[in-house]
């Protein structure tokens, strides 16, 4: 990885720490100077590990990058290796049965849309002899009730 890509992010952090006290409290050692200092000691402690955290996390961040580098390794090298076995023509196997594949397909559509028609006119025949039949059992009926 190339220094030059990654950009670099500086944190400044100002503490200001306003009040009053006692004149008898100015004095060295008096009990505000002790209190600057653990609030100093505090603060110090708390940026260090927040520092040791981050490292830590950053420290994670790079390992999982380098557990991806190899396994996109072993991946580049399992491509280059099917590319090396099944060759670079597989393109002219697309374009060589490309047309007899369209051609398939038009005749598979052609032959659905005839079998389409030929279950409509078998229903309409089947329709037809069903009211055949009931207009001769009706005319049958007339028949044999005129006599």
């Amino acid at each position: 990885m190339s220094t030059e890509n990654l950009s670099q992010t500086v944190v400044r952090r100002t503490v200001v720490e306003r009040g009053y006290r006692n004149a008898a409290d100015s004095a060295v050692g008096g009990r505000a100077g002790t209190d600057a200092l653990r609030n100093l000691t505090l603060q110090h402690q708390a940026e260090k590990d927040e520092m040791q955290h981050l490292n830590t996390k950053f420290g994670a961040y790079l390992e999982r990058v380098k557990i991806l580098e190899a396994q996109n390794h072993k991946l580049q090298g399992t491509l280059n290796e099917l590319k090396t076995k099944w060759g670079f023509d597989s393109g002219k196997v697309k374009v060589q049965y490309d047309q007899e594949l369209v051609s398939l397909r038009k005749q598979i559509d052609e032959v659905t849309r005839e079998k389409a028609l030929a279950e409509l006119r078998a229903k309409r025949a089947e329709y037809d002899a069903s009211l055949i039949k009931h207009q001769t059992d009706f005319a049958h009926e007339l028949v044999t009730l005129d006599r």
